[in-house]
């Protein structure tokens, strides 16, 4: 991980990485330093649970889209994290970023 700035990955991916049980784990808690390598940000995504990026100095969290009927999630998080790139690539904005990227 010491060469990649952004690491995208689930909530159980996650817990994988830090080596915490998916189910007791609070999210709002700022995990950035228990990956070991992280060098700028590390977006979670937590399905319904919305998605949260942690950095060395603060956690971010967007809420969930809340949609009518799921057809198929499918390529959901290549797109959250295509978004997500787009965005904060233009913008800087970690907020933007997950804002799109949830949209």
């Amino acid at each position: 991980l010491q060469h990649v700035d952004i690491v995208f990955v689930n909530k159980y991916e996650f817990c994988t990485l830090i080596n915490k049980d998916p189910d007791k784990i609070n999210l709002s808690d700022n995990h950035f330093n228990e990956v070991n390598g992280a060098q700028k940000m590390i977006v979670v995504t937590d399905g319904a649970g919305g998605s949260y990026v942690y950095t060395k100095e603060e956690v971010k969290h967007q809420p969930a889209t809340k949609i009518e009927k799921m057809v198929d999630s499918t390529g959901a998080g290549d797109s959250f994290t295509a978004a997500y790139l787009v965005k904060y690539s233009e913008t800087k904005s970690i907020e933007t970023a997950l804002k799109s990227a949830a949209d």
